[in-house]
């Protein structure tokens, strides 16, 4: 008999640690994988009037940096450049339709960073996006119970 055994051969209290090595290797696979890869949560899912989009905003929440993700009728139309976490400075992302709703529009503390035509996904330009209007949602479509002053 050689010195390899194979599993059978092999004393039942290795037989159990094998086991049970093998159960932490893959509990700690199950934690920590996803903080590597990265998390994405969805942020905002927003609808037509008439429900023929659906446009929705994914955050990414990494080690370093924290990235954003647009899909349009579930393909991904744009995925943003980094940006610094700080608990101090919210970032306050959106998407929103133009006025028109011809076009979808994301936009980080106020500033638009990428806008696309809902009709085949095309990129705007930065004039164009700039140009756009687009319509505040009332506090009552955010489901707002409160009193307004």
């Amino acid at each position: 008999m050689g010195h390899c055994a194979s599993l059978g051969q092999m004393n039942g209290r290795f037989q159990i640690l094998l086991v049970f090595a093998c159960g932490i290797a893959a509990g700690l696979g199950i934690l920590l994988v996803p903080r590597i890869a990265g998390d994405w949560r969805t942020v905002q899912i927003i609808t037509l009037d008439d429900e023929s989009h659906t446009a929705e905003l994914r955050r990414l929440y990494g080690y370093i940096d924290v990235n954003f993700e647009i899909l349009l009728d579930g393909e991904i139309v744009h995925r943003s450049a980094d940006f610094s976490p700080d608990k101090a400075n919210a970032f306050r992302e959106q998407i929103a339709w133009d006025s028109g709703q011809n076009h979808l529009v994301f936009s980080v503390a106020g500033q638009r960073l990428f806008g696309c035509e809902i009709d085949g996904g095309a990129p705007l330009s930065p004039t164009d996006l700039k140009e756009l209007k687009v319509s505040p949602r009332g506090l009552r479509e955010l489901g707002y119970e409160g009193e307004t002053q």
